[in-house]
């Protein structure tokens, strides 16, 4: 049910005056229980309406009841419900979505006792959704259980409840109160509402970008910017728009790792000098340590050839003063 008004909405049938015309009650708390969750129901002018009427009237204050004769007028639409058969183990495996009606619970056995009703998905990869849709009127009630089958966790439902599960990937169990079978809540309707859908696939974003999930929504936020962009998940397909981060004056002015250029220019030619400082360094010892060895290798042969031979290898020597016996040999040859 979706409104229901007992009294004379219009000037349409039957006035006897004008005085009475908008005099109406709203009467969905008595028809919410009558016919809500149910697959029929006749809805009639009561007694009760009449009543209700005189205490609860709305719209035009100079209302007089007894000028008019009063209408009933309904508004209601039809919801999908889902029976799980007994048979079948109370198994519902083949359905996206639908509605499991506390009514056709009682009349079917399922969700009851030893028979709770199963949900099972299709894969590991899609999700359960669930909700309650109850019509009368809240009294924080426990109607029910929800059971995960994978994680154990159990949650109560009550008439106060909204949401029972979000994007739950699992097989879920729900069973009925025996107060809800045929106790003081047996004449009291509700909808369990179910979606089993699989999860969009994980989206890819630009190294300048953040991503943040909330439900099924996705949010895309820039690093270095203010901007930011929405898609939703909706039967395993991303909606909406996304873009590109645009470059700020801080970003464009930076290079590798978020390091300003001129830091960045600085930092490369002092390296270049510390390496092109090492090998010079470097150079400059190999020559030496060369040169020192070159000096030996002569120094052996001078002192090789000096034991069988009075020729002096005065050549060996960059001058005569590096040759540390050569003055000495030179004068005694004059001498002689």
């Amino acid at each position: 049910m979706k409104q229901a008004r007992y009294g004379r909405m219009e000037d349409s049938k039957c006035p006897i005056g004008s005085d009475g015309i908008g005099c109406w009650a709203d009467v969905m708390p008595i028809l919410a229980s009558r016919c809500s969750g149910r697959g029929s129901c006749t809805a009639i002018p009561t007694d009760q309406m009449v009543e209700f009427k005189k205490n609860n009237t709305k719209g035009n204050q100079k209302c007089s009841p007894l000028q008019l004769q009063d209408n009933l007028r309904v508004e209601y639409e039809c919801q999908q419900v889902v029976l799980p058969s007994k048979s079948a183990a109370c198994v519902i495996d083949d359905k996206r979505f639908g509605n499991i009606s506390s009514h056709h619970s009682r009349l079917s056995g399922c969700g009851f006792d030893t028979n709770p009703i199963l949900i099972q998905p299709p894969t590991d990869k899609h999700e359960i959704t669930m909700k309650l849709i109850y019509f009368g009127r809240s009294q924080n009630n426990l109607l029910g259980f929800t059971k995960d089958l994978n994680s154990g966790e159990l949650k109560s439902i009550h008439d106060s409840s909204s949401i029972l599960l979000e994007k739950v990937k699992s097989r879920i169990e729900i069973s009925f109160t025996e107060s809800v079978k045929k106790g003081h809540l047996k004449d009291v309707n509700f909808l369990v509402s179910f979606q089993v859908v699989k999860d969009c696939e994980p989206i890819r974003v630009d190294d300048d970008q953040l991503v943040t999930r909330v439900g099924s929504t996705l949010i895309i936020r820039c690093k270095t910017t203010d901007q930011e962009w929405k898609i939703e998940c909706i039967r395993s397909t991303w909606f909406g728009d996304r873009g590109e981060c645009a470059k700020s004056e801080a970003s464009a002015s930076k290079g590798f790792n978020g390091i300003p250029y001129e830091v960045s220019i600085a930092i490369i030619i002092g390296v270049a000098l510390i390496i092109g400082v090492i090998v010079l360094i470097s150079g400059l010892l190999c020559l030496q340590w060369q040169r020192q060895k070159n000096l030996r290798a002569q120094q052996a042969i001078y002192a090789s050839t000096k034991a069988t031979s009075n020729d002096y290898p005065e050549n060996l020597y960059a001058t005569i003063a590096d040759c540390p016996n050569c003055r000495q040999e030179k004068n005694h040859q004059r001498h002689l």
